[in-house]
C-alpha cells in the first residue's frame, strides 16, 4: 500500500504528506491507519477504534446504587458533600422521599452535590429490587409455622398482612434489601404482591 509519503519520497512529483500527526493527536497510530486502509481496500468492514483518553480518577470511590430514601424526621440537613463539614443546602422533612443515586461513608447521594446521612432514626433507605433471574418465578416456602409476611417492604407490625405455615409460600418476583436485611418480593395465586423474609433460617426456595 503506497501512502502520500511513499509517493513523495520514492516517485517524486508531489509534495503531499500523510496526516500522521493529526492521526496521532486522535490516538491512532500510523500502523493502525495502514491496517485499517488495507482492510477497507480488501472490502472488509472497518471499525475504527479511537482509544479513550484516560479520565481523571475520582477522588474517593462511591458505591453506585439506587433506591428510595424516605425522610421520617424533621429538619434533616441536606449537605453539599458526604460529611458534616460540608455546608448545608436546605432541610428535608417528613414525608418527603428522594431517589438515591450512590452511597459513600454512610451518606446517601440524592443527585449532584446533594447528600444526607443514612441514619435510620430519621431516614428509611430502601434499595431498589435486585432482579436475580435464578430465583424469579420460583417458590419461596416457609420452614416454620406462623411466618409473617408484609404488605410493603418492611419489618414493622403495622405492615403485617398475615402469616403462612410450614410448607406454604409464594412465587418470587425479586429480592429486596429492607433496613439491611433481605426480603423476597412475592405474589400469590391471585397476583397480590407481598414481602416475606429471605432468611434461610425461615424459608427455602424451590
Amino acid at each position: 500500500m503506497w501512502t502520500h509519503s511513499d509517493v513523495t519520497h520514492y516517485l517524486g512529483g508531489t509534495d503531499h504528506e500523510d496526516p500522521i500527526d493529526y492521526l496521532k493527536s486522535h490516538g491512532v497510530s500510523e500502523a493502525q491507519f495502514r491496517a485499517d486502509v488495507q482492510r477497507a481496500y480488501n472490502n472488509s468492514s472497518v471499525d475504527v477504534s479511537v482509544p479513550e483518553k484516560p479520565s481523571k480518577p475520582s477522588e474517593v470511590p462511591t458505591v453506585v446504587t439506587d433506591g428510595i430514601a424516605y425522610i421520617e424526621g424533621y429538619n434533616v440537613n441536606l449537605r453539599k458533600g458526604p460529611g458534616t463539614s460540608y455546608s448545608k443546602i436546605r432541610q428535608l422533612n417528613k414525608p418527603e422521599s428522594y431517589i438515591v443515586w450512590a452511597e459513600k461513608d454512610g451518606w446517601l447521594n440524592l443527585g449532584g452535590d446533594q447528600w444526607i446521612k443514612n441514619d435510620p432514626s430519621y431516614v428509611k433507605f430502601n434499595k431498589k429490587s435486585t432482579v436475580d433471574s435464578s430465583i424469579v418465578g420460583k417458590r419461596v416456602v416457609s420452614k416454620v409455622n406462623n411466618l409473617r409476611f408484609y404488605d410493603a417492604p418492611s419489618w414493622q407490625d403495622k405492615d403485617v398482612a398475615g402469616s403462612v405455615d410450614a410448607g406454604l409460600g409464594f412465587t418470587i418476583d425479586a429480592k429486596v434489601n429492607v433496613d439491611g436485611a433481605p426480603q423476597y418480593k412475592v405474589h400469590n395465586s391471585k397476583g397480590k404482591t407481598y414481602y416475606i423474609t429471605a432468611s434461610e433460617a425461615y424459608v427455602y426456595v424451590k
